[in-house]
């Protein structure tokens, strides 16, 4: 599968916009009218003509991300698992979790349990003063206006 990103120069993340300069750039710089209808360049011109072709439109340019990355994936994934790049891969040594980091943990999810606890409870007594309050304030006026 070829990469068309990098037949036109491109990172694997541009816009629209980006395409579209760097295919207009490439296909003046490769015409084959402008370089005398040599070979080399008229299969240049092919190429990124393909390329914009593709990554040039939107639905296309989906479906070949699609399959390029997973094609793209797929190689590294055999390169990786194949036995002499095996051999070079660092160790990797597993390390069993320490006591102290599941105390730290369970201290941590205590604290803010008490935390949560401690702004609850401010929050309902602040409502029950604030109703106490209103209910005060309320018999006070009641108290005005009947002169009791």
């Amino acid at each position: 599968m070829k990469d068309y990103y990098q037949i036109l120069g491109l990172e694997y993340d541009v816009g629209q916009v980006e395409i579209k300069q760097a295919y207009r750039s490439l296909a003046k710089q490769f015409h084959p009218d402008l370089n005398n209808s040599e070979k080399e360049y008229e299969e240049r011109f092919k190429e990124i003509k393909e390329a914009y072709e593709v990554l040039g439109d939107t639905m296309r340019k989906r479906f070949y991300d699609q399959d390029f990355f997973k094609t793209v994936r797929q190689q590294y994934d055999y390169q990786s698992t194949s036995f002499n790049n095996f051999q070079k891969q660092p160790k990797r040594e597993l390390e069993m979790p320490k006591f102290g980091d599941y105390l730290s943990g369970f201290f941590q999810t205590l604290q803010l349990f008490f935390k949560f606890i401690q702004v609850s409870a401010f929050l309902i007594l602040g409502g029950i003063l604030c109703f106490t309050l209103l209910c005060f304030g309320l018999l006070f006026l009641l108290k005005l206006l009947l002169g009791i």
